[in-house]
């Protein structure tokens, strides 16, 4: 997109070019360019050139939330005036934020998980804040910060130390001590849901609850509003205390010896998801969903068909129970809905 004296409005799409060539998924460029970039999902490939969000139009103001940025050589190129960039999710990008020289950067309340070379890196000149973010390094990944320019970071948690990950230093401590950045922030397991399937939100028993700086921000990526109890939760997820009594339900319904296999996707959804029955060929089964209150809101039958469709598009954000009744047992699976 190139425009002059114009604000764009990108969202709720689904941005894919990891089978194609070493280009942009997307760019916005021109003169004066604003715009806000929200609820969308961006695949690249980690070929040179390839950005997932090219924001390059010198001098514009973006604000870019509530998105899926994954496996670009740079997830987010800021080579604006001013970006605000707050619960996304960057996933195995080589870079997944890079701030131009003289650009300007605020970085709030994102999950980076499994980006190689730097979560963050900036030229000379730029400015960055970085605040209430997970970084999650893995065994691939380096480092968590490369600052050329000035920079504000505070209440955010790293899952680990390693050699010079902090703009060339390797512990938290020496970092605080040299610079006064991160005081507030801590080391450890921020305790993912699920991190080999990609579910990156918060376990109740995370330390990352009720840890984070308020920034005045009113919703997570879920639409669950912030904070919930006290001070926000670092990362793109805000615990709702209401959903750990649905977690307890569904471990408590769920039967592991069960014969039937019953998985959901995609999930998190935004608002139509496929509930597959494996083994359960010319199996009759009663599906009902409910919502965090205990209220039923969807109930339908599967009329012995593997796959049955779900339409929560009208329902909002935030997690709801599926419960489903099949020769007797009764198995529960948790659907996260980001309808925004």
């Amino acid at each position: 997109m190139v425009s002059t004296n114009s604000k764009a409005y990108i969202h709720n799409n689904i941005l894919d070019h990891s089978e194609t060539g070493n280009n942009s998924v997307m760019e916005l460029k021109g003169t004066y360019l604003d715009g806000l970039i929200e609820s969308n999902t961006f695949k690249a490939k980690t070929l040179s050139g390839n950005v997932c969000m090219n924001l390059n139009n010198g001098s514009g103001m973006f604000v870019v939330r509530y998105n899926i940025i994954t496996g670009g050589e740079t997830g987010i190129n800021a080579n604006t005036a001013s970006s605000q960039v707050y619960y996304n999710q960057f996933i195995d990008n080589i870079v997944a934020i890079r701030v131009q020289e003289s650009k300007s950067v605020t970085a709030m309340n994102n999950t980076f998980v499994g980006n190689t070379d730097y979560m963050v890196e900036s030229d000379k000149g730029s400015n960055v804040s970085s605040t209430n973010n997970i970084f999650y390094l893995g065994t691939a990944s380096s480092k968590v910060y490369k600052f050329g320019g000035t920079a504000i970071s505070d209440y955010n948690s790293f899952n680990i130390e390693k050699p010079e990950f902090l703009n060339g230093y390797g512990t938290l401590t020496s970092w605080i001590s040299a610079t006064g950045q991160d005081k507030n922030s801590l080391v450890a397991d921020p305790l993912f849901v699920n991190l080999a399937s990609g579910d990156f939100r918060l376990k109740s028993s995370s330390p990352c609850i009720n840890k984070g700086d308020d920034l005045s921000l009113q919703k997570d990526f879920f639409g669950t509003l912030v904070p919930q109890s006290g001070k926000p939760d670092i990362g793109f997820f805000e615990l709702d205390p209401q959903n750990i009594k649905l977690d307890q339900e569904a471990n408590n319904l769920t039967n592991p010896s069960s014969l039937v296999d019953v998985s959901i996707y995609p999930n998190p959804t935004r608002g139509i998801a496929t509930i597959e029955l494996e083994e359960a060929e010319d199996q009759d089964a009663d599906i009902r969903i409910f919502n965090v209150q205990g209220s039923e809101i969807v109930s339908t039958m599967s009329n012995k068909q593997k796959k049955v469709e779900i339409n929560l598009e009208n329902q909002k954000s935030g997690m709801y129970l599926a419960m489903i009744t099949i020769n007797g047992q009764v198995i529960s699976r948790k659907i996260m809905v980001q309808n925004n």
